[in-house]
């Protein structure tokens, strides 16, 4: 279409070139004559072929440059649409050379930018798909929060941040990198004014300002504090320290944090859910089941480590008697009180389960017989002592206790471990309860 146009223009320019010659003054004779027509018509169609020829040298070498890089551009999302390649086009490869100020110039200039945002854009959209794939992979918080700011890290090219979340009305740290003593950032002031607000705080900082980092001291010209909001209830901040005034892709950050709100949320929720699978609903202590789980993993470690493991069967005395005095709402309550007082004896990190209706077991990791021993008298000791009101009575009961320490007393199964104990236990009751028997000597401590 191009050629025939500059051709057809020449042509035109050929048969109106002799009357503007006439118009010019130049004799009618020459200016119309049939060689001036034939001449001027040459001269036309010369010109029209020699722009045809320039705009292929110069015009078709550039455009033919764009569609080069349109269909590179093509093949590389395809490629990207089948794998995990992050980077859509090198500088090289697919941006063309802004080498001049004409329009072909600035049309490069438009295409590398067009080319530019749409490579920030996939590039924004990859990384949300990996951390989204990240969010997913995980339920457990502690590898869910690290997984997730890792990916932030890396995504905003910022150099150290740490993550809290909400647990039981306070902040909890559960990742970090980089910040040395992030706990102490609980209670900074920008951190609780943007969680009162439920706004992102981007806080710029002088030159002078240094924080103590991991390893080096570091002098961050940039914080972000960014809440963590589902549905206007604050799950969590995720805190940003970057060594520029403007850290990167910052304004993509909401996509991160309300992505990782929502996996908080599941994530909270199942370890609820979890808590309350794993719980006896009344006295609050593991259930019989998962008390088993948790007894057969310290059993396991102790196995593999040699560490001494102590058990601990205890059975409220004549139980039956307060039910039937005193009614089951009355029993329950004694139940309550008495699980809350074995957990004041008991360490953080010993395991309490409801075994039976009045009967509950104590797992003692590290507890050695002497420990055992020391441990289930102050136990029997504290109960006998103690007295639960109800109405005008004060209901009293005693406890007896039966305990076994692994490896001192020899166990090749863990049901060994559990009917030691019991039959420490039965001992203790045959022998006058309110009584701790030990099974390997059958040794009865009398109240």
């Amino acid at each position: 279409i191009l050629a025939v146009s500059m051709i057809g223009f020449g042509i035109f320019v050929g048969l109106t070139f002799p009357f503007f010659m006439v118009w010019m003054g130049v004799s009618k004779n020459i200016a119309l004559s049939l060689l001036m027509f034939l001449l001027c018509v040459l001269a036309g169609v010369i010109v029209g072929a020699i722009n045809i020829f320039l705009a292929r040298m110069i015009v078709k070498k550039r455009l033919k440059r764009v569609s080069d890089s349109m269909i590179k551009v093509e093949n590389r999302l395809h490629e990207m649409s089948q794998s995990d390649m992050e980077q859509l086009c090198d500088a090289q490869d697919c941006y063309l050379a802004d080498d001049s100020t004409d329009e072909f110039g600035r049309s490069a200039h438009a295409f590398n930018q067009l080319l530019s945002a749409f490579e920030q854009s996939l590039s924004t959209q990859n990384a949300v798909r990996k951390y989204n794939r990240t969010l997913s992979s995980e339920l457990a918080l502690d590898s869910l929060t690290e997984g997730a700011l890792s990916k932030i890290l890396a995504f905003t090219k910022t150099n150290f941040g740490a993550v809290f979340v909400m647990e039981s009305g306070k902040l909890t740290l559960t990742a970090c990198e980089g910040i040395k003593d992030a706990e102490s950032l609980i209670d900074n002031n920008h951190i609780l004014r943007a969680l009162k607000s439920k706004i992102t705080k981007v806080i710029e900082l002088p030159e002078d300002i240094v924080i103590d980092g991991l390893l080096t001291q570091v002098k961050p010209r940039s914080i972000i504090v960014e809440p963590l909001l589902y549905k206007d209830a604050v799950l969590g901040v995720v805190i940003l320290a970057s060594t520029t005034h403007q850290p990167s892709n910052i304004n993509h950050l909401d996509m991160f944090s309300n992505n990782l709100a929502l996996a908080l949320n599941n994530s909270l929720k199942h370890s609820q859910l979890q808590t309350l699978v794993a719980l006896d609903p009344l006295t609050g202590a593991y259930n019989r089941r998962f008390g088993f789980v948790r007894l057969s993993e310290e059993y396991s470690a102790s196995v593999r480590s040699s560490a001494p493991l102590g058990l601990l069967m205890l059975d409220l005395d004549h139980f039956k008697l307060v039910n039937d005095t005193y009614g089951h709402i009355a029993g329950d309550k004694i139940l309550v009180s008495i699980t809350n007082k074995i957990k004041v004896i008991l360490r953080e990190h010993d395991i309490l389960v409801r075994y039976g209706g009045e009967e509950f077991m104590a797992v003692l990791p590290g507890a050695s017989t002497h420990d055992i021993m020391v441990v289930a008298d102050r136990i029997r000791s504290l109960i006998e002592r103690s007295s639960v009101p109800y109405g005008d009575n004060e209901m009293r009961v005693t406890v007896s206790v039966g305990v076994v320490s692994f490896p001192e007393t020899p166990i090749n199964k863990i049901e060994e471990l559990i009917k030691y104990a019991d039959e420490a236990l039965y001992l203790a009751k045959a022998n006058g309860r309110n009584q701790v028997a030990l099974y390997d000597e059958n040794v009865i401590h009398e109240a």
